[in-house]
């Protein structure tokens, strides 16, 4: 294989539609760097067509039938680049949650599409703050080490910070790490039900069972889901006890 071929990025297009596959196609025709192939027109068609092909990218529309587009991610191989091509601006921030490699508007336009094409061989950069917040029953997908992970807001427990890192605790499974500030996830998180506890931890109320101070500088928070208690320090008992009992002071 020659150099020019080795250079070429495999992608795979997921649209219902079959006029928006096909011009998405003829626009990817004119550059020599990407190379069709496979298409889908559904989610089964698109999981069978991307474990065989296991491309470099996928074009992936977000509102498909039945399911979406998010409900895709888990399927994908941890290096495979996700283009999300949509007619639906609103989904651009939960979008780039999953860390995606762009985000198409349609009808594409040329110009637009040889943009994102040319950060296919560059590394994806993580968006600025966007002032929308999550919604507290809303499912997620993020990117870890070993590939996409789907959840909801409600199966996280607790948030840690691990370095550079956030580690997040899940109700059932393995924690997931993530490149990514607990400043960041401050801003992502529903105003209401999670509280940040201290620099390092930001703590689901929901997942809450069981909260028993040994004295005041220790707590041990027993979470839903998990065997281990988190040890818990003077701030963050104070924080946690006073979020606690906030909604008792309001009835």
């Amino acid at each position: 294989m020659n150099a020019a071929a080795q250079n070429v990025r495999r992608a795979v297009l997921v649209d219902d539609e079959r006029l928006a596959r096909q011009r998405l196609k003829t626009l990817l025709a004119s550059h020599p760097s990407v190379s069709v192939v496979g298409e889908a027109a559904d989610l089964p068609t698109a999981r069978h067509v991307i474990k065989e092909q296991r491309p470099d990218v996928v074009f992936l529309d977000i509102h498909l039938s039945p399911g979406d587009g998010f409900d895709l991610m888990p399927a994908l191989p941890a290096e495979t680049a996700v283009v999300f091509v949509t007619a639906h601006a609103p989904y651009a921030v939960r979008a780039f949650e999953t860390h995606a490699l762009d985000y198409l508007l349609k009808p594409v336009h040329p110009d637009r599409l040889a943009t994102t094409l040319q950060r296919l061989g560059s590394p994806v950069k993580k968006p600025a703050a966007q002032d929308q917040r999550l919604a507290p029953d809303e499912a997620i997908i993020l990117k870890s080490g070993l590939g996409w992970r789907r959840f909801f807001l409600r199966d996280i427990t607790t948030i840690s910070a691990a370095g550079s890192y956030s580690r997040i605790g899940l109700c059932s499974g393995e924690p997931v790490l993530l490149l990514r500030s607990l400043e960041e996830w401050t801003r992502l998180l529903p105003t209401t039900g999670f509280v940040r506890v201290d620099r390092s931890l930001i703590v689901n109320l929901g997942a809450v069972q069981r909260f028993d101070v040994k004295h005041r500088d220790e707590a041990l928070l027993h979470l839903q889901g998990t065997k281990t208690p988190v040890t818990l320090g003077r701030v963050a008992i104070g924080e946690l006890r006073r979020a606690l009992e906030a909604p008792q002071r309001e009835n």
